[in-house]
C-alpha cells in the first residue's frame, strides 16, 4: 500500500491541513504528530492532493464565500438601520417623558414659594363684600363714599365656528331695548351695589384729573388691597372699575412700566394665583392692546367668576378653552420643554429636599438650538385665522424635584415660554426693554423697531430690573407717554391659565371704532357697549373680528 493510502482523496480538510502540515522538510519528511510522525513522503504528494481538494471544492467555497459577503452585507445593512431606529425610538421616549404633562387636575395645594397666603381666594371674595358694603353704609350720618364700582351686565351668547363667544351688555340697556338676554348669576349681589355707566365714566375722568398712579398702593383705596405678598414687591388688588365679580389686578408695589417684558418672577407668581383661584390671568401691553393704565398689571378672575358666564353644559370655564384643553387633555399637544440651568449629583433630590443644585454658565452658542427646539414645541390653533401662538405648560409639581430651586426653576421654565413665543410672534424683547425706557422719558431716543426679533444677544441674560428705571413723572395715560413707534411694534395679549399660555400680537386697538378689543377678546368674552357694537359682533362675528385687530396669519414653527 502507498504512503498516501491513509490519505482519502477528497477528505482532507483545510482544518487538517493546518495540524499535519507544518513543518515540511525539503527532504520530503513530514513531520506530525500521532501514528505518522517521521513518516517520509513524496514531495509531489501534498501538492497533488491539495489541488485535486481545491478543484472539486473551489467552486463551492467561491459560492460559500459570495453568499457569505452578501449575507453580512445585507444583515449589516439591515442591523445599521434598526440601531438607528431603536435609537430614535429611545430618545423620542425621553424627550416625551421629559416634556410630558403631569394631571392637570387639582394642583392649588404646590407651593413652591413659602410664606404665601393659602387662601388667596376666600380673602378675595370677602375683600369684595367688605368693599361693596362700604358703598352702601352710612358714616356720620352721609353716604360712605363708594370704593367699587360693578357695572351690571347682562350676558347672550355668539357661535363663530363652534366656539361659544360670550357677549356681555350693560343691562340697564338690555332690559330698555327688550332684547332677550340671560341675567348674571349673581345678580343679587350685582344690582345692590351696581354702577351705571354714568357713574364710571364720571368716576374715570374725576381719577384722570388728580394726575395721580390709580394704581399705586399709596393712593389706592385700602379696602381695595386683597393682600401683599413678602417674598415679590407685588400686591392683589381689586378691580375697581369691573364687569365680572372679584376681577383682581396683580400690581407692583413700586411704579414700573406696562410695556416693560416679563421677568420670570412675575410670571411664576401671576401662576400660583391661578392655581390658588383655578382661575384665568390676561394682560395687555400697551394701549393698543388695550391696556388702560401704564403702571406694571397683570389681570385675573377666579374661576367660578368666569363659570357664571358659561352655558350650564359648557365643560370649561373659558370659551377659549373649549378648543384650546381637548389637544391638551389628549395628550395632542406636547408640554413645552425646560432647558435647566440646574445640576445636581443627588439622585434621591426628590426624596430628601435637599439643594444640591449649582448654577451652571449658560452657553451662548446653544442658544439658538435650543430656541429652535423650544419653538418647535409651540402650538397655533386651527379655528384662529390670525397670528398667536400656545405653549402648554409642565405642571409645577414636577419642579418640586428641585428643592430649595423649585420655585426659581419654575420662574426660569415661565420665561423661557414667555421669550419663545415672544420670537415666534415678531416681537423683539429688545425692544420693548426699549420702549419701557422711552415710556419713562418721552424726551429720550427712540428705539429702533427693525431689529430682528430672531436676534438673541444674551436676551436671557439681561433682565430689566423695573426698579431701576429711571421714572420721571407718575403715571399717565399711555396716549400721553409712549412713543408712536412703540404702539404696534410691541402691542400684544397674553392668556394665561395654570395648563397654558397664549400670545397674540396686535395691529389695532378697535374694529371699526365701535368694538374694543383687549384679551377679554381672546378669551371668548365680547362687551358690547351699545347697539352699533353689538349688532357688529353679531353681524360679523367674533373671530372676524379678532382677525382684523390681530396680525396676518404665518407659521410659528
Amino acid at each position: 500500500m502507498s504512503d498516501t493510502s491513509s490519505f482519502k482523496e477528497g477528505t482532507l480538510l483545510e482544518d487538517d491541513i493546518e495540524m499535519t502540515a507544518m513543518p515540511i522538510e525539503t527532504g520530503g519528511t513530514l513531520l506530525s504528530k500521532g501514528d505518522n510522525e517521521g513518516t517520509s513522503l513524496p514531495n509531489t504528494s501534498i501538492s497533488q492532493l491539495l489541488c485535486s481538494n481545491n478543484e472539486k471544492n473551489g467552486t463551492r467555497r467561491k459560492t460559500n464565500i459570495a453568499d457569505l459577503v452578501s449575507y453580512i452585507g445585507f444583515r449589516g445593512v439591515a442591523l445599521i438601520i434598526a440601531f438607528k431606529v431603536v435609537g430614535l425610538i429611545v430618545f423620542a421616549l425621553f424627550f416625551m417623558s421629559y416634556t410630558s404633562t403631569l394631571d392637570a387636575g387639582d394642583v392649588s395645594h404646590v407651593t413652591l414659594s413659602r410664606g404665601r397666603l393659602e387662601n388667596l381666594r376666600e380673602k378675595i371674595r370677602q375683600t369684595t363684600l367688605a368693599a361693596r358694603a362700604i358703598g352702601l353704609s352710612q358714616q356720620e350720618g352721609k353716604q360712605a363714599e363708594k370704593v367699587l364700582f360693578t357695572l351690571p351686565v347682562a350676558h347672550t351668547h355668539v357661535y363663530d365656528r363652534y366656539i361659544e363667544f360670550i357677549m356681555s351688555y350693560p343691562r340697564e340697556a338690555s332690559q330698555s331695548s327688550g332684547d332677550s338676554w340671560q341675567s348674571s348669576k349673581d345678580s343679587t349681589s350685582t344690582l345692590t351695589t351696581g354702577s351705571t355707566a354714568a357713574e364710571i365714566a364720571a368716576t374715570r375722568q374725576a381719577d384722570k384729573l388728580t394726575n395721580q398712579d390709580p394704581l399705586s398702593v399709596h393712593t389706592v383705596a385700602p379696602a381695595l388691597v386683597v393682600h401683599s405678598f413678602e417674598d415679590v414687591p407685588f400686591t392683589v388688588l381689586l378691580n375697581k372699575f369691573n364687569t365680572v365679580k372679584d376681577h383682581c389686578l396683580l400690581v407692583t408695589n413700586k411704579f414700573a412700566p406696562q410695556i416693560a417684558p416679563f421677568q420670570g418672577t412675575e410670571l411664576e407668581l401671576w401662576h400660583w394665583t391661578l392655581l390658588q383661584t383655578r382661575g384665568v390671568g390676561f394682560y395687555n401691553s400697551n394701549g393698543l392692546a388695550g391696556a388702560s393704565q401704564a403702571h406694571r398689571h397683570m389681570q385675573f378672575i377666579p374661576g367660578d367668576a368666569v363659570w357664571s358666564m358659561r352655558n350650564k353644559d359648557a365643560t370649561h370655564a373659558l370659551p377659549i378653552d373649549d378648543i384650546v384643553m381637548p389637544p391638551i387633555e389628549a395628550g395632542v399637544w406636547r408640554a413645552f420643554p425646560f432647558f435647566s440651568h440646574y445640576d445636581s449629583s443627588n439622585k434621591d433630590l426628590a426624596k430628601t429636599g435637599q439643594d444640591k443644585f449649582k448654577y451652571k454658565a449658560k452657553k451662548d452658542t446653544l442658544m439658538p438650538l435650543h430656541d429652535k427646539l423650544q419653538t418647535a414645541m409651540l402650538h397655533q390653533l386651527k379655528q384662529f385665522d390670525f397670528q398667536h401662538g400656545v405653549a402648554v405648560l409642565l405642571d409645577r409639581s414636577s419642579f418640586l424635584a428641585y428643592g430649595d430651586k423649585a420655585a426659581q426653576a419654575y420662574s426660569d421654565y415661565l420665561q423661557q415660554a414667555y421669550e419663545a413665543l415672544l420670537r415666534s410672534n415678531g416681537i423683539n424683547i429688545d425692544t420693548l426693554r426699549q420702549c419701557a425706557a422711552a415710556s419713562l422719558n418721552p424726551d429720550s431716543n427712540k428705539p429702533d423697531t427693525t431689529t430682528s426679533s430672531n436676534s438673541h444677544s444674551n436676551n436671557r441674560d439681561r433682565v430689566v430690573e423695573h426698579d431701576d428705571l429711571p421714572v420721571t413723572h407718575p403715571e399717565s395715560p399711555y396716549e400721553a407717554t409712549e412713543p408712536l413707534n412703540c404702539l404696534d411694534a410691541v402691542a400684544y395679549n397674553i392668556i394665561l391659565r395654570p395648563q397654558y399660555m397664549m400670545l397674540v400680537p396686535r395691529s389695532k386697538k378697535d374694529f371699526a371704532s365701535a368694538v374694543n378689543i383687549n384679551s377679554f377678546g381672546y378669551m371668548g368674552l365680547f362687551l358690547a357697549n351699545n347697539e352699533v357694537s353689538k349688532g357688529l359682533i353679531r353681524d360679523i362675528g367674533p373671530l372676524e373680528i379678532l382677525k382684523v385687530v390681530g396680525r396676518p396669519k404665518q407659521r410659528i414653527n
